[in-house]
């Protein structure tokens, strides 16, 4: 009960998300920022979960919060076996990423499964 109103005195949650313990369990420092909120932590499947997210529910927002990321000009012109993995792939990559502002990036293909899935509904 104690540890109950000391965690709602430092974070203002009543409980602990799985999240918080598994931070808990790897490292207190990790922990310690989940919990305040300052660990940022962003995956593909985050990202791909708020485009579908913001997709369903408000797609008048999504130019302003994402940018749709279409590579497929870049990788033919640079071709090869693997051009995403050059150089001149990356820097145009990094160059796009930082155009971009404080909008998040998505792929081309995270864009058009996420309006897939939406028509199917």
């Amino acid at each position: 009960m104690e540890f109950a109103i000391k965690l709602k005195e430092k974070t203002g949650k009543e409980f602990l998300s799985y999240t918080a313990v598994k931070h808990a369990l790897a490292d207190m420092r990790l922990f310690e920022l989940y919990v305040q909120g300052k660990l940022e932590r962003r995956t593909d499947s985050l990202t791909f979960g708020s485009v579908y997210d913001c997709l369903l529910f408000t797609p008048e927002d999504f130019n302003t919060r994402f940018v749709v990321f279409d590579d497929l000009a870049i990788v033919n012109d640079i071709g090869g076996r693997n051009p995403r993995a050059t150089k001149e792939y990356k820097e145009w990559k990094s160059q796009f990423s930082r155009g971009a502002g404080e909008r998040e990036v998505v792929s081309l293909e995270d864009y058009q499964k996420a309006i897939d899935m939406i028509s199917r509904i």
